[in-house]
């Protein structure tokens, strides 16, 4: 720590006060940094043991290795995913009703914003507007196929993650990326 040290008793007194605050806020620090750690690895200790239970299940039956893999990370995208939600919904329910419109709209804007109908509302209710829209959407996962081309579908699909390809007639029509959207 240097060359710290009084030279009567008070200035003896405050070094060693100034020591035990400094003890105090370094202890401090290191138990929020292991609760952290702790919640991180709590839960990626349930996703392991998930994916752990798949996996044993899936050897099991002698399931393929390529499909075992492909099975085992969409489980864990599906966990992931679950978990997240999870977060979102414990923390909306915890927000008083005042901030939780404020929260809405952070966490949702940029995934809202990016479709040109929303871009173009310029009215003061634009806000609201989103927050009830927010609070209507459900997320859906999707594997490997999307709803069929030519039923009648009343939603509007956002891709938050992964590609979408449309397919018509087995003909490639286009791909869609994170933040692109179909549907009404």
């Amino acid at each position: 720590f240097g060359d710290i040290s009084g030279d009567n008793a008070a200035e003896r007194i405050f070094c060693v006060a100034l020591f035990y605050c400094g003890v105090l806020i370094f202890g401090t620090l290191l138990a929020e940094v292991q609760d952290a750690v702790q919640r991180i690895n709590l839960n990626s200790r349930e996703r392991e043991n998930e994916i752990g239970s798949i996996v044993e299940y899936l050897r099991e039956e002698d399931v393929p290795h390529a499909v075992e893999k492909k099975i085992v990370r969409w489980a864990d995208f599906m966990i992931r995913t679950k978990q997240v939600q999870e977060a979102r919904n414990r923390t909306l329910q915890l927000t008083p009703a005042n901030l939780h419109n404020h929260l809405v709209l952070f966490l949702q804007h940029d995934l809202l914003m990016q479709i040109p109908m929303f871009q173009s509302i310029r009215d003061c209710s634009k806000e609201n507007l989103l927050v009830d829209l927010w609070s209507h959407m459900t997320t859906k996962l999707y594997a490997a196929f999307v709803p069929v081309a030519t039923s009648r579908h009343t939603d509007l699909y956002i891709i938050v993650s992964g590609t979408v390809i449309l397919v018509r007639d087995n003909e490639f029509v286009s791909t869609f990326h994170p933040g692109d959207y179909f549907g009404e």
